[in-house]
């Protein structure tokens, strides 16, 4: 199963494997640790936009200690793979926000569950996912190419709201 191993965004150094050594053990199943870690991380991360970039590892990520959804997604995937558990990375958006955001999921028992770092919180009715992948280079919905004399920026925004203006539950 290939969202059990690392890959070069995700390889543990020694910010994380540190983090993960001194976070509480845990006698209890894979999607409760995984939460616990969630907690964890939110609560020890800081989000900070500006600091990290889209090339950006998880272990620099851990290192610097400050980031965006992308980096708490990351040094999630991180964590969970050093613990064995199956994890892959989502890209999507989040009603209300105009940005993409990153989360994670989780095998558990055969199903998988949405866990968002960033918010610390179960992912729900507010959250469209778009793919999944092992980490952010298998979800990048920002990708293309262009040729021409002056150089160009791309800023991708889209306005989420729910059908019919009804609003959607956390």
């Amino acid at each position: 199963m290939v969202f059990k191993y690392h890959t070069s965004r995700t390889a543990p150094g020694p910010a994380i494997e540190g983090f993960l050594s001194s976070a509480p053990e845990c006698d209890c199943d894979d999607l409760s640790r995984a939460v616990g870690l969630m907690h964890r991380l939110h609560s020890r991360f800081v989000y900070e936009k500006g600091v990290t970039g889209p090339e950006t590892t998880a272990e620099e990520a851990m290192a610097v200690g400050r980031g965006v959804c992308q980096d708490y997604a990351q040094i999630m995937l991180s964590l969970l793979r050093c613990s064995g558990i199956p994890c892959r990375y989502v890209v999507g958006f989040t009603v209300g926000e105009g940005e993409s955001h990153a989360w994670v999921e989780v095998l558990h028992e055969g199903t998988w569950y949405g866990l968002d770092p960033t918010g610390d919180t179960f992912v729900g009715p507010r959250h469209i996912k778009v793919s999944h992948g092992r980490d952010y280079d298998d979800c990048r919905i920002n990708r293309g190419v262009f040729f021409g004399a002056h150089p160009v920026s791309q800023r991708v925004h889209a306005n989420v709201s729910p059908v019919n203006d009804q609003e959607v539950s956390s």
